[in-house]
């Protein structure tokens, strides 16, 4: 299943141009997706991980944070299909998924887009794994992927 039926490199043009790659507070990030990485902002008073980056932390109000690499696998917590969208470029790849992926370590949530699977196949607590689209040198994408084999239904 090719999931860019439109050309990539138009879609890639429309998106990156709508992402501050630059901005402060997600900058490590993008850096990071860039070498086929995941970060997440660790507080450096209290230590807890959060996502996505604030300016305050949740836990205990501190505002001194540094990036911590975060593994590439999780578990997928809630989805949706999305069928209608009046975003574009993303309109060109309806019906696809939108997962909440709990990160194996630290456990926190992202949002990403679910790919190489049938939709019917898609399931909550399916493992998955990072992969990287490469928008532009800039702006690279985490998607995932399921691992497999995953067990549906008592059946490999």
């Amino acid at each position: 299943m090719d999931p860019w039926p439109c050309s990539l490199g138009e879609f890639a043009a429309q998106v990156a141009e709508n992402i501050a790659v630059d901005e402060p507070d997600f900058a490590g990030y993008w850096h990071a997706t860039a070498e086929s990485r995941i970060v997440v902002r660790h507080c450096t008073q209290c230590g807890a991980y959060s996502w996505p980056p604030r300016p305050i932390c949740a836990e205990c109000a501190g505002s001194e944070f540094d990036w911590s690499e975060a593994s590439q696998t999780g578990r997928l917590y809630s989805w949706t299909v999305v069928h209608r969208t009046p975003t574009m470029p993303w309109r060109d790849l309806v019906p696809y998924a939108v997962g909440v992926v709990t990160l194996d370590h630290p456990a926190v949530r992202m949002l990403g887009r679910i790919v190489a699977v049938d939709l019917e196949q898609v399931f909550i607590d399916m493992p998955l794994q990072a992969h990287f689209e490469a928008l532009t040198p800039q702006v690279v994408m985490p998607v995932w992927t399921p691992i497999r084999p995953f067990q549906v239904d008592g059946e490999m």
